[in-house]
C-alpha cells in the first residue's frame, strides 16, 4: 500500500476506506477530468437525491453543468459477472440504473447520461446504453489520448450546440 500513498492501518479497513479502494477514487478522477477539461459552470460530486418517501435516494456519481446542460457521470471500475448475475446483466442493471434516474429525476431538462468505466469496451454495452439514451464510454477512451480527445469532445461539443444531448 504504501506505493500509492494510501494511509493502511493493518488492523482494518473502514468501509469508507474500501469504498474509496474499490470506486470511489475513479469517481474523483473523472470529477477532476471535468473539472481541468470541461471547467464546467458547476459540478459535484457523489450528489445524493431523493425521489419520495418511497423510493430509495440515488447517488449521481458526477454530475456537472456547461453552457445550460446538466451532465451524468456514473462511474464503474469494473464491470463483471456477480453471483448468477452474468457481466451483460450487470451493465443492463448499471444502465437501467442511470436511464431511470435520467427519466424520473432530469425530467424535461436537457441533459446527457454517461456510462464511464475501466471496463473493456464491448459493443452490446455500447448498444444496449444507446437504447436507453444513455453514452457508454470503456477503458479505452482513458488510456488512448486520441480517444480521450474524442471523450472530451463529445461532452463540449453536446454543451455549445444549441440542440438537446
Amino acid at each position: 500500500m504504501s506505493k500509492i500513498k494510501f494511509p493502511f492501518d493493518s488492523k482494518k479497513l473502514t468501509f469508507e476506506d474500501v469504498e474509496y479502494i474499490t470506486g470511489g477514487w475513479f469517481e474523483e478522477y473523472m470529477y477532476h477530468i471535468v473539472e481541468k477539461y470541461i471547467q464546467p459552470d458547476d459540478i459535484n460530486l457523489g450528489l445524493v437525491v431523493n425521489q419520495s418517501d418511497s423510493t430509495n435516494p440515488n447517488d449521481l456519481d458526477v454530475v456537472f453543468t456547461k453552457g445550460n446542460k446538466l451532465f451524468v457521470i456514473e462511474c464503474k471500475t469494473g464491470i463483471s459477472a456477480i453471483g448468477d448475475k452474468t457481466e451483460t446483466g450487470m451493465f443492463k442493471e448499471i444502465a437501467y440504473k442511470a436511464a431511470s434516474i435520467r427519466a424520473s429525476l432530469l425530467g424535461g431538462l436537457s441533459e446527457k447520461s454517461m456510462i464511464c468505466s475501466l471496463s473493456d469496451g464491448k459493443e452490446s454495452f455500447r448498444k444496449t446504453a444507446k437504447n436507453m439514451g444513455i453514452t457508454y464510454y470503456d477503458k479505452s477512451f482513458f488510456v488512448d489520448n486520441a480517444k480521450f480527445d474524442e471523450f472530451i469532445g463529445d461532452i463540449l461539443n453536446h454543451a455549445n450546440l444549441n440542440q438537446p444531448c
